[in-house]
């Protein structure tokens, strides 16, 4: 990826990746996120928003929210983590996209 840094995290009993959607001026940051977790990018280069495919629908990320990429027995999984500093950005939460868990 060009500056999106994916981070390993520790989910007992199994790791996971995140990387945090950001943009840039030129859209090549969104367009990397979206490959990876194999969704969509719209919105603007400097505000992406990343729809991307989970086990319950599809989930939105935008800036700052999480993108979770998670193994299973077979291929990868993906969850959105939505960022609680974001909120006035976020109108409706689906199913995916609530506040991590203390």
């Amino acid at each position: 990826m060009t500056e999106a840094t994916v981070r390993w995290f520790r989910r007992l009993p199994v790791e996971v990746q995140a990387v945090q959607v950001v943009g840039d001026e030129t859209g090549d940051l969104g367009r990397a996120i979206a490959r990876w977790c194999h969704g969509s990018v719209g919105g603007d280069w400097t505000d992406p928003v990343i729809t991307v495919g989970t086990p319950f629908g599809p989930a939105t990320a935008r800036c700052g929210d999480w993108i979770l990429r998670e193994p299973m027995a077979v291929g990868w999984t993906y969850r959105v983590v939505w960022n609680p500093t974001m909120g006035a950005d976020h109108e409706e939460i689906g199913p995916d996209m609530r506040e991590p868990q203390a």
